[in-house]
């Protein structure tokens, strides 16, 4: 939720939210883009931290980033055209684009517009805006340092959540060349990569840069926490995703039903798989075998926790073998906990025992 909080900010920072119907027409020269106006795609804009105006026009391949210069904003103020788009930056990077409301004195600590900031955060809606300090409670000098305090925060958390993001296809590929040339232990890796495949897009990012198949491989690992961290990370990145029915596996986890010790993780990793693919289950029962595979699975678990998953999966796909009634009456009888009572009880509700 954070990410999107900063992502509107940036956006009604660099973008003004604007609500009439009038569409602005731009050139190939800066003109003051009235508020009113909406504005079309592809257009460069700049934002006048002393007035508030901004400035747009058609952007160009080599127009640069959106840092302008003291002559820049005097030739706009002029009307004249920036050959060029005037980057300045020697960096190439973002450098004080996103800071409306600061400008950096030349070789001196930067000056802030305590103002635009306020107006800036005022058009936020409020509950997702930070708390702003009452100026008319506080002294001026008081009010402007919360408000610097705020915005030098926030500008620190854009760049993390800039960084973040430029870091992941990085962080993937890195993932990707160790899990392919696997060592004896690869806890670390596969715990980073659990986490990141809970993200849908990151998922979809990590079978295109062909992260999969090492994936599958590693769930013929000689080591039992190694295969059951991978089928922790299959779960995840399929976890439950229709748009993701044509990713292959099923043939790798099936046969981990009757003999990884760790069947809680089989569960997650065949739930993911089964539970939104139509095609994948019919494959599951029909040519695998796969809801007595199950059942004996659920049988032989050691551990009432088990028992009841394979109840669940069970109730979930709608399997029909009436003996997973008696798997849930087991768990019900047996079981201590508050939790694997209710569970199995709505377990056997839904497979109408």
């Amino acid at each position: 939720m954070e990410t999107y909080r900063i992502y509107l900010f940036i956006g009604l920072v660099t973008f003004l939210s604007l609500s009439s119907a009038k569409e602005f027409v731009a050139t190939d020269e800066w003109q003051v883009l009235p508020p009113e106006d909406s504005v079309p795609a592809g257009l460069h804009i700049r934002l006048d931290m002393e007035t508030g105006q901004r400035w747009a026009k058609i952007a160009k391949a080599d127009d640069g980033d959106a840092v302008t210069t003291r002559e820049e904003v005097e030739a706009m103020r002029r009307g004249e055209n920036i050959a060029g788009g005037g980057n300045t930056n020697p960096t190439g990077k973002m450098g004080n684009a996103l800071i409306v409301g600061e400008e950096k004195a030349e070789g001196g600590e930067g000056k802030f517009d305590y103002e635009l900031m306020y107006r800036t955060y005022m058009r936020i809606p409020e509950d997702e805006r930070p708390a702003l300090p009452d100026k008319s409670t506080l002294p001026a000098a008081e009010w402007e340092s919360q408000m610097k305090a705020i915005w030098v925060g926030r500008q620190e958390l854009i760049q993390k959540a800039i960084e973040s993001i430029e870091e992941v296809p990085d962080v993937l590929s890195s993932i990707i060349a160790t899990i392919s040339s696997p060592s004896d232990s690869l806890a670390s890796e596969l715990t980073e990569l659990e986490y990141l495949l809970s993200d849908i897009d990151v998922a979809r990012d990590f079978y295109i840069l062909r992260g999969w198949p090492p994936l599958l491989q590693l769930l013929k690992h000689p080591d039992p926490e190694t295969v059951s961290a991978a089928l922790h990370c299959v779960g995840t990145a399929l976890k439950n995703t229709g748009e993701f029915n044509d990713w292959e596996g099923l043939a790798d986890v099936a046969p981990l039903l009757g003999s990884h010790p760790d069947l809680g993780k089989v569960l997650y990793a065949l739930g993911g798989m089964l539970r939104a693919s139509p095609s994948r289950l019919s494959s599951f029962l029909a040519e695998m075998d796969g809801e007595a595979s199950l059942l004996a699975a659920a049988r032989a678990a050691r551990g009432l926790k088990a028992a009841r998953k394979s109840c669940d999966l069970a109730a979930d796909l709608g399997l029909p073998d009436p003996e997973w009634c008696q798997v849930c009456a087991k768990v019900l009888l047996q079981s201590g906990a508050p939790v694997e009572h209710q569970a199995a009880m709505e377990g056997m509700l839904r497979l109408e025992c």
